[in-house]
């Protein structure tokens, strides 16, 4: 790992995508924000990530596609799911991931999923 967290954000939502890279950023992040799964898995073929963060719900795809294909190819990346909503058929779906977050949450959480980065790549 670098000396900063690498993450890769989706989310189709360019305000939300902003706020949320921002955020990334001010802890320390580098961060390649992209808004579809195509674009994901283009950088994710060419670039090494420490952390992903996606939308469930994107163009071309959903967020569990993309968590299968970074558990079929490189399932040493933590993956953050986040929706607008966080019921508990998409908990049963994201079963892989490593969390799942409200978008309403996904912000208060940031620091503890960028420190948790680091644990990860420690341990």
């Amino acid at each position: 790992m670098t000396l900063l967290p690498h993450v890769l954000l989706v989310e189709d939502s360019v305000s939300y995508r902003k706020l949320v890279a921002q955020r990334l950023a001010l802890l320390g992040a580098t961060v390649v924000p992209v808004g579809d799964i195509t674009s994901a898995i283009g950088r994710l073929e060419r670039e090494a990530f420490d952390l992903i963060v996606s939308d469930v719900d994107l163009p071309n795809g959903t967020g569990l596609d993309l968590l299968a294909f970074v558990q079929h190819r490189l399932p040493h990346v933590p993956f953050v799911l986040m929706s607008g909503i966080v019921d508990e058929p998409l908990r049963e779906k994201a079963v892989l991931a490593d969390a799942v977050y409200e978008k309403d949450m996904l912000l208060a959480e940031l620091p503890s999923l960028v420190r948790g980065v680091f644990v990860h790549e420690a341990a």
